[in-house]
């Protein structure tokens, strides 16, 4: 289905289908819970956007998915801020992993999480 939808979505397809990324999904959650401006949401799906391709960048685009889709499952709003808390510390911790693995600068010195 992710496969399906990213295909859509290159094609130019996805708002008319009513599809939406990973990107605004979290900046959705992240405005209904603090109060976003139109431009304020559209700089958030940009910065995530972004976000998401540096972790591509490092070949953990995968462990990126699985945080903020855990991130989107398990978020929650607690004094107009939107967070997940340590409900996603394992997705945060395989990425932080991946990252530094994948980094010329620590290379696999980085021992995997359990």
């Amino acid at each position: 289905m992710k496969l399906t939808v990213s295909i859509l979505c290159t094609l130019g397809l996805c708002t008319t289908l009513g599809c939406s990324s990973l990107s605004e999904d979290v900046c959705d959650e992240h405005c209904n819970c603090e109060p976003c401006s139109d431009r304020d949401y559209e700089d958030c799906v940009i910065r995530t956007d972004a976000q998401l391709d540096i972790y591509d960048s490092y070949d953990c685009g995968t462990a990126a998915d699985d945080l903020y889709a855990c991130a989107i499952d398990r978020g929650y709003c607690r004094d107009d801020h939107w967070t997940y808390g340590d409900a996603c510390e394992r997705e945060s911790e395989d990425l932080q992993w991946c990252v530094g693995s994948a980094s010329l600068l620590r290379g696999n010195d980085v021992p995997r999480p359990n």
